[in-house]
């Protein structure tokens, strides 16, 4: 018999496919701004996104979990600065990671894992007053 999922799961489940979903918007969007929309919003969806799959396999503090996502982001960040991904641009580690360094990014990044943890702290509280028949 399979397990069905926890509520702990199933918001980080929902959760991460609304942030991926923005992201894959941000990707395909050509619109007005769409250089200021790819290059800053899909940073900030994708920890999101990032954020939320990690927490459907550890279950950690918040804290640890936006810092584990974070060092990554970061160290992709330091990646680019060293110039590590200057490869070829359709070579697939630079489609993913990005091959320029961008201050922006680091603060899109910190927006986006805000975004995030604020979520499910939200989440939280919800799941906490509904468990105790509070309206």
């Amino acid at each position: 018999m399979q397990r069905q999922p926890d509520s702990f799961r199933r918001f980080h489940l929902a959760a991460g496919c609304a942030f991926l979903a923005a992201g894959l918007f941000v990707l395909f969007y050509r619109g007005p701004g769409w250089r200021f929309t790819r290059g800053t919003l899909g940073d900030l969806f994708v920890v999101g996104f990032l954020y939320h799959l990690l927490s459907l396999f550890w279950r950690g503090s918040a804290t640890a979990r936006a810092g584990a996502i974070a060092l990554l982001a970061v160290g992709i960040e330091l990646a680019q600065w060293a110039r590590l991904f200057t490869s070829r641009p359709s070579d697939p580690l630079v489609i993913v990671t990005g091959s320029t360094f961008d201050v922006g990014d680091l603060l899109a990044y910190a927006i986006g894992l805000a975004l995030a943890v604020m979520f499910e702290q939200g989440w939280r509280r919800y799941a906490t007053t509904r468990a105790r028949g509070v309206r």
